[in-house]
């Protein structure tokens, strides 16, 4: 559902007319304000419970910004502004073959450096002072050029403009929790009502994340090459 769709859905709801408030208005900023809440609410109550929406898996190669090639001698890339955490084992760096590099905590970094300081591996640190993420690689990249390539998760899209459409696979959700907001100081019993529904919906949502497509099992390919740091095509 679009942001324009959302906003009616939830105006007919709460003023009981069509008479919808137009973009630049208070009414309309205000709503929006209530749906990107809700919107990062849903992603929120996901990481409490230690759950991944799977709408929100993506990989670097469609990211919209972020360093996506190797530079020489440089061993730190800007992260997609949309990233939260790596979705996998590693990263790939292509150059005619995909040279995988397992990913390491950082609390294990120094020690490697003190044993292993040749063995390839990434880690990723987010910097205090402006909130990105940053992957780093070892051995540092000799040649500029090579694709980087991972999947992660990431953050879901804040609505701005009226034709965006929302990650969130149950709109609904947004509708409900937006009018318990807009009702709580007016109508508390309509509040209540509402956010029960949000709530209904969004442990729906949870169930449905957790089961397997059809046609879909649950049998995972063998990654021992993968975590062994294994090279393809070479």
């Amino acid at each position: 559902m679009t942001l324009e769709g959302l906003i009616k859905t939830i105006w007919r709801r709460y003023d009981k007319s069509t008479d919808y408030p137009v973009a630049g208005s208070e009414d309309y900023e205000l709503i929006t304000s209530y749906i990107n809440d809700a919107i990062e609410a849903w992603a929120d109550r996901a990481m409490e419970d230690n759950v991944r929406w799977r709408v929100l898996f993506t990989e670097l190669s469609s990211a919209s910004d972020g360093d996506k090639t190797t530079t020489a001698n440089v061993v730190s890339y800007l992260c997609p502004s949309d990233f939260v955490e790596l979705a996998g084992e590693g990263i790939t760096i292509t150059d005619g073959g995909s040279v995988v590099y397992p990913f390491v905590d950082t609390s294990f970094v120094p020690h490697i450096n003190l044993t292993e300081s040749g063995r390839r591996y990434c880690y990723f640190t987010k910097s205090p002072a402006n909130g990105r993420w940053y992957l780093n690689i070892n051995p540092v990249p000799i040649t500029s050029g090579n694709t980087i390539n991972y999947f992660y998760y990431r953050s879901p899209k804040k609505l701005v403009n009226a034709t965006d459409s929302t990650d969130i696979p149950k709109p609904y959700f947004i509708v409900y929790q937006v009018l318990s907001v807009l009702f709580e100081e007016e109508r508390p019993d309509l509040a209540s009502v509402y956010s029960a529904k949000a709530v209904s919906v969004l442990e729906s949502m949870i169930v449905n994340n957790s089961m397997v497509p059809m046609l879909q099992g649950y049998k995972l390919e063998d990654i021992s090459s993968i975590t062994a740091g294994a090279v393809f095509g070479k």
